[in-house]
């Protein structure tokens, strides 16, 4: 099997995506009907459905929680609201019957009452349908409330990795804590920044990538890089001041 057509196998069937921008994603110039329906006919070339093609549509748009589904087909995408033209992107997503969604910051453009309604819908319907989120996203609101397990990443690469609850309740890599500790204080009302600038990801810096805004780095953190390590159960963390016993994992399975 040719690589392309494998990939066209497991990309936007297997694998399908909720682009940041539901305007941008969507075609001005057709029907919101019209353009469910190709994604629907494209992803079901070689497979048969009980259901006929404008029948799913207008279940999907019903899960989606739009009203009066069979009267959104003819609206162009213009005519929705920006609640309206996510909940669209996620009935596309979720038309092929993924294993997994890739969602790309898919509230960042709404405002918070409506990015709650989003979220929660898409947590639902992927449980319901047994589909895996994976949520980009710089809301750490977001992440303590939706994601069981967190990817902390900086500079293209990982830098801590653990299930939600003990990350928040234990953050070890000086770069989870500073993100943690930039979090708008209630009580003084301040916000604190990281100091410097993210590094080029063409040129990254010699070591721990983190090294050159670390307020506790050492001279190893700029010569070497630092491998994954487990400090508890299924917790990883990619930082040189946490000692390693010989026993102890110094690199961690995938």
């Amino acid at each position: 099997m040719s690589e392309s057509v494998l990939t066209a196998r497991i990309l936007g069937k297997a694998v399908t995506l909720i682009p940041q921008d539901p305007l941008a994603s969507l075609n001005p110039l057709f029907p919101v009907g019209v353009q469910l329906r190709d994604l629907l006919k494209w992803s079901q070339r070689q497979a048969r459905h009980a259901m006929g093609i404008q029948e799913q549509i207008i279940s999907l748009l019903k899960q989606v929680q739009l009203p009066s589904a069979e009267e959104q087909l003819q609206k162009y995408p213009h005519e929705f609201s920006g609640g309206q033209r996510q909940r669209l992107l996620i009935a596309a997503a979720l038309a092929p019957g993924p294993a997994l969604v890739i969602a790309d910051e898919p509230t960042s453009a709404l405002d918070v009452t409506v990015q709650a309604q989003i979220l929660l819908l898409l947590k639902a319907l992927a449980k319901e349908r047994g589909t895996s989120v994976l949520l980009i996203t710089h809301d750490l609101g977001v992440v303590a409330k939706l994601c069981d397990r967190v990817v902390v990443m900086y500079a293209g690469q990982e830098a801590e990795v653990a299930p939600t609850t003990s990350l928040f309740q234990c953050p070890s890599h000086p770069y989870t804590q500073q993100l943690l500790e930039s979090l708008p204080d209630r009580q003084q009302g301040e916000i604190r920044g990281i100091p410097g600038v993210v590094p080029s990801l063409i040129e990254p810096p010699r070591g721990c990538r983190f090294h050159t805004r670390c307020p506790v780095a050492m001279p190893v953190c700029r010569q070497e890089q630092p491998a994954p390590l487990e400090l508890f159960p299924d917790h990883w963390v990619r930082c040189h001041l946490f000692p390693r016993a010989p026993s102890t994992p110094t690199a961690r399975k995938t």
